[in-house]
């Protein structure tokens, strides 16, 4: 049976890198008491999971996101979730609110408050058998603190005389901290030049990548759309390429950026909705465009291994192939922008873009090969062997993820590097770019975003913005789709 603690929590320990502005709107979100029902659960005398309740800030009517928080024996979080839109990515302001709440709100025990019972009522004070009497504070008033100041005494360590242990304590320990100091200082200001050196080398090859698109064929249809939706697509489907870089270089680190998630809601994109897209046949246009418009999170072991192991599988990669991997955001089609992918990289030779890298990390093959060539045996199921050869099956889902990559670009070749870390582990399949496949896959694509996606996606938010409206009206305010002001009912 669990134990539920609702106050007097432990502190919780993370290791989740949250946005600069959502910590300090996590506080924000305690400081306006929008944390409520707090629990902690205990099995066997071993927290487990702390879940709370917490009030939306655009309605306080709606109902609250319910978020919770695993942690393990250390008090360590290693899961997260919540109701809301936008954890994603696992890293919500409300998933903040919770971490600050458990680990700096003091909770008011009983012992805290005034005694109530046994008390005197007002009536019995008056009368005699009460009226000498007096109450413990007044009897024994507190004694009056003195003033501490906040400034800590700085020690002549010069007077210590020569030689002495603490002089030599003392000496090392300021050295210590100052070298502390002066390295994190000196991390923080080379990752600030790292991201700005990345999004000025994402900038120069992007405008590489427009060049090889204009010599490209478009794969393109005239849509026919309704008024509304065609205001919409221009509105906040349509970009500039001035627009379409600077959301590149803005979403680098990919899945860990909310403008990622935003973008690619808007659009299909190359790593799945192509794919179900083209092999639709027993699912509904219907279930298909419900899935689109509201993804699931999903979390597995698997995803996570192929997440942690990213990076490994990029220094393998440049480290056998002597080249250099230079990563990029979501990469919106600057002629088609209802097309969008995200590449793992591309591959830089002498300062040129030679073809796209797509790196995959099977959690089966962390103790095996990824094909065993002495029994002819591939361990994924999306390759296979072709005479001596091993290539990539037409029909798997990163054959079309490879090929739309190669359109949105107009790169001709894309290497598939599937990792393994055992010793020789590793496969690279490269898959050369096919028109004729692209062309038939494309235009499927594009009249299911325009006939099917398109009206539902322009439906969804334009009921958001009646919503918002309507709320906005019921507390007294008015949308002028410029700003919001408050109307003074007085």
């Amino acid at each position: 049976m669990d134990v539920v603690i609702k106050t007097g929590f432990e502190t919780i320990l993370h290791d989740i890198v949250f946005q600069p502005e959502t910590v300090p709107k996590g506080k924000a979100l305690v400081a306006a008491n929008h944390v409520h029902n707090v629990e902690e659960h205990r099995k066997n005398g071993v927290s487990y999971l702390i879940q709370a309740q917490v009030i939306r800030q655009a309605s306080v009517t709606s109902t609250p996101y319910s978020t919770q928080l695993n942690i393990d024996a250390d008090r360590k979080i290693i899961n997260v979730s919540c109701t809301c839109v936008y954890n994603k990515s696992g890293k919500c302001k409300h998933i903040s609110a919770l971490i600050y709440y458990v680990n700096n709100t003091d909770s008011l025990s009983k012992t805290d408050c005034e005694q109530q019972w046994g008390k005197p009522t007002t009536r019995q004070l008056v009368q005699e058998k009460y009226s000498k009497g007096r109450y413990f504070w007044e009897m024994f008033p507190p004694k009056e603190k003195l003033a501490v100041s906040d400034r800590q005494m700085e020690l002549d360590i010069s007077a210590l005389t020569d030689p002495s242990p603490l002089k030599t304590l003392l000496l090392e320990s300021k050295k210590n901290k100052n070298d502390k100091e002066i390295k994190n200082l000196m991390d923080s200001m080379l990752k600030q030049v790292d991201v700005i050196l990345q999004k000025e080398e994402c900038t120069k090859y992007l405008n590489i990548i427009f060049a090889f698109c204009e010599k490209k064929e478009v794969y393109a249809k005239n849509q026919i759309v309704t008024k509304d939706a065609y205001d919409y697509y221009q509105e906040n489907i349509a970009m500039s390429r001035k627009n379409i870089i600077k959301l590149c270089s803005d979403t680098i680190d990919q899945a860990n950026n909310e403008k990622w998630f935003d973008a690619r809601s808007l659009r299909v994109s190359a790593s799945k909705n192509v794919h179900e897209i083209k092999v639709r046949k027993t699912k509904t246009v219907e279930s298909l465009v419900s899935q689109m418009l509201f993804p699931k999170t999903v979390k597995t072991a698997a995803l996570s291994y192929g997440k942690e192991n990213e990076v490994n599988a990029a220094k393998k990669y440049e480290k056998v192939y002597g080249v250099k991997v230079t990563k990029i955001g979501v990469l919106v089609s600057e002629k088609q922008p209802w097309l969008c992918a995200s590449l793992d990289g591309i591959v830089i030779e002498n300062g040129n873009i030679v073809k796209a890298v797509e790196f995959k990390c099977p959690s089966s093959c962390e103790k095996i090969p990824v094909v065993d060539f002495n029994q002819k045996k591939c361990n994924v199921n999306y390759l296979k062997f072709n005479e001596e050869n091993v290539i990539l099956k037409e029909s798997a889902i990163y054959y079309t993820q490879c090929q739309v990559q190669l359109y949105v670009t107009g790169l001709n070749e894309c290497d598939l590097f599937i990792y393994s870390p055992v010793q020789n582990g590793c496969v690279c399949i490269p898959v050369q770019r096919n028109d004729k496949f692209l062309k038939k896959v494309i235009e499927k694509c594009e009249d299911f975003y325009f006939k099917d996606y398109l009206p539902e996606l322009y439906k969804k938010n334009k009921k958001h913005e009646v919503l918002c409206k309507a709320k906005l009206k019921a507390k007294g305010a008015v949308f002028t789709g410029l700003d919001i002001t408050n109307i003074n009912r007085n």
